[in-house]
């Protein structure tokens, strides 16, 4: 089997085991969703270690490099939580380490790209699709719930923006270690090949990339808005969808 046919193997199994983790969410089976998508995370963990391992074996002897780096471009995202949405993004690539997240202000838009190869930039976008549903959905639960009486229209953003900020560092938080599992797992070695695939990716991106660093200075919401968005991004399952369909909505894109 080519490197192709497995990487899309591999995402069609994980994608699968998220379609069963959804299904036993929307009827309450919350210990069999857990499994299902401990799973799933397992399954992109392990297929990106393999292709990182064999593409160093080959480049090792001298052979041509099956991987190629490149660019995957997301929809953009609209509305007042664009940037947080971005922001997202940018911690779960973080957290996988070989995949660089370029945020790109389009004015109103707000755009993501992800740079790194396909196997892995395609596990960004689904654990951020499912990711970005999840926060939207623990955010809506606890702004029905927290007293935010007295507040300002401003102040209330300002919490909800604190909330899915405080979410998306927590939920990357866990990602990391699940994947720095994977990597204790497979045994001595993987951590060198992974930091020589960071280092190609991280070079693709400063000889392709002209990259204007800028300084996002939030404006913080209350200590409770990030308490909360913490306890809710240490909690969430990775995979899980809360919206019937909602993957297929958001997890659009295009290769280059």
């Amino acid at each position: 089997m080519s490197v192709v046919n497995e990487t899309e193997s591999a995402i069609k199994r994980a994608a699968r085991v998220l379609e069963q983790a959804e299904q036993f969410r929307r009827v309450g089976e919350d210990g069999s969703a857990d499994a299902a998508l401990a799973r799933a995370a397992a399954i992109m963990a392990r297929h990106s270690i393999d292709l990182a391992t064999i593409d160093a074996e080959r480049r090792a002897l001298g052979q041509a490099s099956q991987e190629q780096i490149g660019r995957l471009i997301l929809d953009p995202f609209t509305g007042i939580y664009a940037k947080m949405f971005v922001q997202l993004y940018t911690e779960i690539a973080a957290a996988v380490g070989t995949v660089t997240a370029i945020s790109v202000d389009l004015g109103k838009l707000q755009q993501v790209w992800l740079v790194g190869t396909e196997a892995d930039a395609e596990q960004v976008k689904m654990l951020g699709v499912s990711l970005l549903l999840q926060a939207q959905d623990a955010m809506a639960r606890w702004a029905k719930t927290a007293n935010m009486s007295g507040l300002t229209a401003m102040e209330k953003f300002k919490n909800r923006r604190q909330f899915l900020l405080s979410f998306a560092i927590a939920a990357a938080d866990r990602i990391r270690g699940t994947l720095n599992q994977a990597v204790d797992e497979a045994g001595d070695g993987t951590a060198i090949v992974l930091i020589d695939r960071k280092t190609r990716v991280d070079n693709f991106v400063k000889e392709t990339y002209k990259i204007v660093s800028k300084q996002t200075n939030w404006q913080p919401g209350t200590v409770d808005a990030a308490i909360a968005g913490t306890v809710a991004g240490r909690n969430t399952n990775i995979g899980q969808t809360a919206v019937n369909g909602g993957r297929r909505a958001i997890a659009s894109g295009s290769r280059e």
